[in-house]
């Protein structure tokens, strides 16, 4: 029994630390619980069912939401034979995976997890001793209580041992164990506290801006986010990540232009104009018919090819970036095939640009199909290059 006593000491030194509020991430804390027990014995046992205790220490891993449990359990059971007590001591090494935060610390709701793990048990009957090999397999949940970050954590376990004192005639025997506990993280161990900053002295000002989110009351504020002061700020409207002076204007040395459509990206309230689009003085697109070249199709078939596909997602952040513009999408195809046919497939290529655009987060409202068949060609319908051409979409743009 002193090896048990050693064991027990050892695990119940870790679970007496104090928690307290530390700075240090949840799942990098070591913690440790003290459980109660009642066991449920293998029916060829010459025990009856009784109490006991476990000691467990907890070391969250690099997996995420996995942690290395060590534990120490006691139990005394009384002999069928004549009421004495026998007793059932061991040690495992448990994997445990939670599904809500590995330790647990400061949590109110109820997180499940499930474990399994080996170890070695030491039966001692009717004064003979013996050390056997054993696994286990169980689960259980852990409710977070508003104390020192501390859970009550409650747990079952199948533990398979093979053979025993307790019964001779038995290869393999399976035990239930029930247990209800306290879980406790090592902050004092292995976590450091850092007092509270304190916070600034608000300053006196004749006119208080107050924050609508967190109440803070300042003196200054700063509404376009710029670095300047609104009191000195003469473009109180800067977009975000301009450049800006002292005064909060925008700098006016090498400005961009991404889109290519003449305006300066300080200036460009439509960013993302498809290019060759006009524009007006905001950037923004004018009504207009806009002809992509590359917006083409297989022969005989209304399924986009892929430069069609690369095209359409610039078209799509131009529609997303300009809410008040609808289009008119107009499909068109080569002379070969009848022109009832060739009308119908004009109308389905019309239909699947939509489609996509759609699938791209374009309002389908904001868009209107038609077909007009191999009635406007674009090219000569007498080589294979200006068939392809013809096989196209077109669109006309307006402003809602």
């Amino acid at each position: 029994m002193q090896l048990n006593k050693v064991l027990a000491a050892a695990v119940l030194v870790a679970a007496t630390g104090t928690a307290q509020a530390v700075n240090t991430p949840d799942n990098e804390i070591p913690y440790a619980a003290g459980f109660g027990s009642y066991t449920i014995v293998d029916s060829e046992r010459n025990w009856d069912d009784d109490f006991g205790y476990q000691l467990t220490f907890g070391l969250p891993l690099a997996w995420e939401d996995t942690a290395l449990e060590l534990s120490f359990f006691n139990g005394g059971f009384e002999r069928d034979i004549d009421g004495e007590d026998d007793y059932h001591a061991g040690i495992t090494v448990d994997l445990v995976r939670d599904f809500g935060g590995i330790s647990f610390l400061s949590r109110n709701d109820v997180t499940p997890y499930a474990l399994a793990g080996i170890g070695a048990v030491r039966d001692d009957v009717q004064g003979d001793t013996e050390i056997r090999p054993m696994a286990n397999v169980g689960g259980g949940a852990l409710m977070g209580l508003p104390l020192w970050g501390m859970g009550l954590r409650t747990e079952f376990r199948l533990v398979g041992q093979h053979q025993s004192l307790s019964a001779p005639g038995s290869n393999l025997l399976l035990d239930y164990r029930f247990l209800v506990g306290l879980q406790v993280p090592l902050t004092p161990f292995f976590g450091e506290s850092e007092p509270d900053e304190p916070l600034p002295e608000e300053e006196e000002c004749e006119v208080a801006v107050v924050d609508p989110v967190t109440g803070r009351t300042d003196c200054r504020s700063d509404s376009d986010d710029d670095g300047v002061d609104d009191t000195r700020d003469q473009c109180p409207g800067t977009q975000a990540g301009v450049e800006v002076d002292d005064s909060g204007c925008p700098v006016q040395q090498a400005q961009s232009d991404a889109d290519g459509d003449g305006v300066a990206d300080v200036d460009d309230a439509c960013p993302d104009t498809y290019e060759g689009v006009t524009v007006n003085t905001a950037g923004c697109a004018e009504p207009q018919p806009l002809v992509i070249p590359r917006l083409t199709f297989d022969l005989d078939t209304a399924r986009l090819t892929p430069d069609a596909r690369e095209v359409l997602g610039d078209v799509a952040a131009m529609l997303e970036g300009q809410q008040d513009l609808t289009v008119e999408i107009i499909g068109h195809t080569d002379s070969q095939g009848a022109d009832d046919y060739n009308q119908t497939l004009s109308d389905q290529r019309a239909a699947s640009v939509k489609t996509y655009l759609t699938s791209m987060g374009v309002d389908g409202s904001r868009m209107d199909t038609t077909g007009r068949g191999e009635s406007q060609p674009v090219a000569s319908n007498e080589t294979e290059e200006g068939r392809q051409e013809n096989r196209r979409v077109t669109f006309w743009l307006y402003l809602d």
